[in-house]
């Protein structure tokens, strides 16, 4: 049971996630979507390796499991989160404003 609702969020998850990136003001890239779909598929290995280690009653493999796993996937999903709005680009060209504002006595002629 636990891993059908499990299955149930990832799949509300990434329905809400495609929905949400196909407005055109959310960057995508696509080493956005490979760090993200592998920071997912991580954190699923995390959670499946420490709940496996727990049933076997080895809490040590378990919690090392969960840091191996667990700390990339957290990782990469901050860079799939991060990146793409490090480098998309912005529909402003700075200074443009500067232009504009100024008088129009400081202004030479051609």
């Amino acid at each position: 049971m636990f891993w059908f609702i499990i299955g149930i969020i990832v799949g509300a998850g990434g329905f809400a996630l495609i929905q949400r990136t196909r407005r055109p003001d959310v960057p995508t890239t696509w080493y956005g979507w490979v760090l993200g779909i592998a920071a997912a598929v991580l954190g699923l290995l995390a959670v499946e390796a420490f709940t496996g280690s727990f049933a076997e009653l080895e809490p040590t493999a378990a919690w090392m499991s969960l840091l191996a796993l667990g700390l990339p996937a957290i990782i990469l999903g901050a860079l799939a989160w991060y990146l793409p709005r490090r480098t998309a680009p912005s529909d402003t060209v700075p200074g443009d404003d500067l232009i504009e504002d100024r008088p129009e006595s400081e202004q030479s002629a051609l």
